[in-house]
């Protein structure tokens, strides 16, 4: 009897330690997959594990194309991509697992598909300024707000002719010769005296805060039922640019054809393809 015991003892020892073993194998990683877990390029970048590097390759996911229709914003995003550029040009690839390699090669590859086109979009930007520096603030200005490139140009075909005689040298400072009307859209001060001598970036506020009251008011002048969520979502360069004259300026007819050859000129101008 002892000596069956001693045996079931034996076998119950013998048992645990193969569950042990198995327990080491199964849950310990051999060397290269802890080398291939996480790695970390310039101390900066941290590469995750492997089924994440599988799933999403990306090591800057911050960094992405945005178009932003602002020229410091564009700076500062071409900035950060050729900043992240050079430091994985610069990665020892000895220094890593081929997974972690072959992630940051895609990653590299993709910032640079963005570099090429913020470059693109900054160098329009700075293009732009340069030519027509209030006529493009005022485009930049409507288009982070929201507003589609058709209505954004509508608005500028109108100052084109409200300020500089159809040209995109628009003059936000311009006062009528009878000195009753002033600005950008020309604001008669008998009516909207709040807007004497309001600075360059002051107007756009004022414009743009204004739009949809003048369109749920004065929308009728350019169609039955029409208001501001109308003018908004309009994609006929011509008829925005007459919705704008009719509803806002509310001006002479005599002005409307110039007003949509004008917009028809911006439109085609304030183009980033």
């Amino acid at each position: 009897m002892l000596k069956q015991n001693i045996n079931l003892l034996v076998k119950l020892i013998l048992l645990i330690m193969l569950v042990c073993i198995i327990a080491v194998v199964v849950l310990i990683p051999d060397h290269d997959m802890r080398q291939e877990d996480t790695s970390v390029v310039n101390n900066t970048v941290t590469i995750v594990s492997r089924d994440t590097l599988n799933k999403l390759p990306i090591l800057f996911p911050e960094l992405d194309y945005m178009l932003s229709y602002n020229t410091d914003s564009t700076k500062e995003l071409l900035s950060k991509l050729r900043s992240s550029i050079t430091e994985l040009e610069n990665v020892n690839s000895a220094d890593y697992t081929k997974k972690a390699v072959r992630a940051m090669s895609k990653e590299l590859c993709r910032l640079q598909e963005i570099e090429v086109k913020v470059a693109s979009d900054l160098e329009h930007y700075l293009t732009w300024e340069k030519d027509y520096y209030y006529a493009t603030k005022v485009w930049q200005y409507f288009r982070q707000c929201g507003f589609n490139n058709v209505v954004t140009c509508a608005i500028i075909g109108n100052m084109m002719i409200e300020t500089s005689d159809g040209t995109l040298d628009l003059n936000p400072t311009i006062y009528s010769p009878s000195s009753n009307y002033y600005g950008l859209c020309q604001w008669s001060q008998k009516y909207y005296p709040e807007t004497k001598d309001l600075p360059f970036e002051a107007q756009l506020d004022y414009l743009l805060e204004s739009i949809p009251l003048e369109f749920n008011s004065f929308g009728k002048n350019y169609k039955s039922g029409f208001n501001y969520e109308d003018f908004i979502k309009m994609t006929d360069i011509e008829e925005a640019t007459l919705a704008f004259a009719k509803s806002y300026e509310r001006c002479s007819s005599v002005s409307y054809e110039m007003r949509q050859e004008a917009a028809l000129k911006a439109y085609e101008y304030f183009n980033l393809d």
